[in-house]
């Protein structure tokens, strides 16, 4: 009786004019007896005694009992033919693990790119969206945020900068004050959307600046730094085109004791007539 064994970190850029950012089991032999000749007299068997197979419970399936005669049986242990079957070869386990290599590679690089399509952190430099963040914070965008919808006044932003101060690619960061439509003004210290003031909850935002009324364009957003007086925003280069805007910050995460949600806000005003 045999017995079976079981088998990278993005900078914001921001400064005074603006942030930018099996073992097989083995099978049974039916090999032929060993030793079939030179049978020597035999005793005559008892035509009553049943013939019970030898066993030897202690051996695997590396071996197996081979019965000689017809009498009281002669019992040699021999290598089972199938000790080795099914066993994988040297070459067949090294080809199986570099299977497994290169499909643990290429899934982490899947799941790296798929999650760069989702989310990405920037380094804030600069002081243009004081007081709410501050130079050398770490953040998460969310840019899977505007997959489906649209920024939102008082969303803030991330996006390429359509607005060349160098040969150096920038991404900034700025608060949504106008949308596609929203006709923005600015003076007497206020900003006004669709000729309305705008009430800003986050933060002191002294304005030394005007800026005439002008309505914004189809896919065109209005954007400003919340350190209104050191921002470089669509007060002095105009309105930002929706193609350019990467994603919505939504977490600090470094340094820790400022962890927490980015201050998106939510800026009331009247519809565009």
């Amino acid at each position: 009786m045999s017995t079976n064994l079981p088998a990278s970190q993005a900078p914001i850029h921001s400064y005074d004019e603006g942030d930018t950012l099996p073992l097989a089991r083995p099978s049974e032999a039916k090999g032929r007896g060993v030793d079939e000749g030179n049978r020597g007299p035999q005793a005559p068997r008892d035509a009553g005694e049943p013939r019970e197979p030898t066993e030897f419970p202690w051996l695997d399936d590396r071996f197996r009992l081979v019965q000689k005669g017809q009498g009281a049986g002669t019992v040699v242990v021999a290598p089972s033919v199938a000790a080795n079957h099914g066993q994988p070869s040297a070459g067949a386990r090294a080809g199986r693990l570099l299977v497994e290599v290169l499909e643990t590679v290429i899934l982490t690089l899947l799941i790296f790119v798929l999650m760069r399509g989702v989310i990405q952190n920037y380094r804030i430099e600069g002081f243009s969206m004081e007081p709410n963040l501050h130079q050398g914070q770490f953040l998460i965008v969310n840019k899977a945020a505007y997959y489906v919808g649209e920024p939102q006044r008082g969303d803030i932003v991330v996006f390429e900068s359509p607005w060349t101060i160098s040969d150096e690619e920038r991404d900034y960061i700025k608060r949504v004050i106008g949308l596609p439509g929203d006709t923005i003004e600015i003076r007497e210290n206020r900003v006004y959307v669709n000729d309305q003031p705008i009430e800003e909850e986050y933060g002191p935002n002294p304005i030394n600046y005007q800026y005439p009324r002008t309505t914004m364009g189809p896919d065109e957003y209005f954007v400003l730094g919340d350190n209104r007086s050191a921002s470089r925003d669509s007060h002095l280069e105009g309105p930002l085109e929706r193609r350019y805007i990467i994603g919505k910050a939504a977490f600090i995460y470094l340094p820790v004791g400022d962890a927490g949600r980015v201050p998106n806000a939510t800026i009331d005003a009247a519809a565009p007539q």
